[in-house]
């Protein structure tokens, strides 16, 4: 079955339409590779180590700041007048 879907993408690829050279697209497809080439080679002088050290870090602040902001929605405080309308499992509203 994998092997079918694989032989099923490479004849789409081969057959299928073709990407156009006008529109929006193609400028953003264009304008992604320039700005990756020119990452690339503002960064060749970067030892590759170095590259999956500064990758970690950078998925590290991230998965950071967004434990910093689910901890400040956890303890952000309920108003004493906001009440929600869920009606328990009977049905009944247990509200006091």
């Amino acid at each position: 079955m994998l092997a079918a879907l694989g032989v099923l993408t490479v004849v789409i690829a081969f057959t299928g339409p073709d990407m156009g050279t006008n529109g929006w697209q193609a400028q953003l497809t264009a304008w992604l590779g320039h700005a990756a080439a020119t990452v690339r080679n503002g960064l060749a002088w970067l030892p590759g180590w170095a590259g999956l050290v500064l990758v970690f870090l950078a998925l590290l602040g991230i998965v950071w700041a967004a434990l910093r902001h689910r901890a400040a929605q956890d303890e952000a405080p309920i108003p004493p007048d906001a009440s929600v309308d869920v009606p328990s499992i009977a049905g009944k509203d247990t509200r006091s």
